[in-house]
């Protein structure tokens, strides 16, 4: 059976919708939508094969995220925070 083609948030269908989410003190806060289809894409590619890290901007700085170990670091920074993959419920619309 064919897996159904993920969706973005914010965006009306009746498929998954995928959310990449990072480590807060209170919980995962979802990457700024226009990050989301950057770290997918590089997502998809590192499942197909392609390299195990990936970069995306947000807020003016680089966001580098590495999909073996699920983490994910800003430029300039040493901190590493968990990032996860999520698939929300459909939106209905």
């Amino acid at each position: 059976a064919a897996v159904p083609t993920p969706t973005w948030a914010g965006t009306k269908s009746s498929k998954p919708t995928v959310v990449w989410e990072f480590s807060v003190r209170d919980g995962f806060k979802p990457f700024d939508s226009h990050c989301q289809h950057a770290i997918e894409d590089q997502y998809q590619a590192f499942q197909a094969g392609g390299a195990p890290t990936g970069k995306a901007d947000s807020g003016g700085k680089a966001i580098f995220v590495d999909f073996v170990a699920m983490i994910q670091r800003a430029e300039g920074s040493a901190r590493e925070r968990e990032i996860r993959r999520r698939l929300a419920p459909a939106l209905v619309g």
